[in-house]
């Protein structure tokens, strides 16, 4: 996995500090504001696969979540500037109060 400084909120974490990340496209906020003409992605970095499984499963399990295409990877995920907006959060437990 390639070495990446994910800065979110003043705090600052190593891609390698984390086993998975969940992803997933946030219908909501996609083709307007800072996403205007581009899709939403959010990544939330889990420290380990339990955590990963847990957020995946709340967040598919909520209705009207507005997420689509959750999933859990192993690798540092990349998405194209010119079509996506990325917001990494480091709260996967913020993420629990969906």
């Amino acid at each position: 996995m390639g070495k990446i400084i994910i800065d979110v909120v003043d705090r600052q974490a190593n891609s390698d500090d984390f086993k998975c990340f969940v992803t997933m496209t946030d219908k909501f906020m996609s083709g307007w504001g800072c996403a205007e003409g581009k899709i939403a992605k959010r990544v939330y970095p889990c420290k380990d696969t339990r955590t990963a499984h847990e957020l995946r499963d709340r967040i598919l399990n909520r209705k009207n979540s507005g997420m689509s295409y959750v999933n859990i990877v192993f690798d540092l995920p990349k998405y194209s500037s010119t079509r996506y907006v990325t917001t990494y959060d480091l709260d996967a437990e913020g993420a629990f109060r969906y």
